[in-house]
């Protein structure tokens, strides 16, 4: 990937809990997979319902690389979610060591 994209992070409820997203810049959504690393894995939201291997990796808020193609269109039910920043604790939680 020559130019990395700007991440947007999302927060939505899913089964009572608050979740943090990621949407590219196409639509796609994806959840983190490893947490505390400087270099973030976030596998696609449909991994298991679709079986997509799509894969971004994350640094410091930017999306540096992708890894495997989606084989779905992507979702439209994420016109719930909210969006939040980098910055915001529900997101750094992601970031840190546990």
């Amino acid at each position: 990937m020559a130019t990395p994209i700007q991440a947007d992070f999302r927060a939505i409820n899913k089964n009572g809990k608050t979740c943090v997203i990621i949407l590219d810049n196409i639509g796609f959504s994806y959840s983190f997979h490893n947490r505390g690393k400087s270099n973030q894995t976030c596998r696609c939201t449909k991994r298991l319902m679709k079986k997509c291997s799509a894969q971004i990796i994350i640094q410091e808020g930017w999306i540096i690389s992708y890894k495997n193609s989606h084989n779905h269109d992507p979702p439209e039910e994420l016109y719930k979610a909210v969006p939040v920043k980098l910055e915001d604790e529900i997101v750094q939680k992601y970031f840190k060591n546990s």
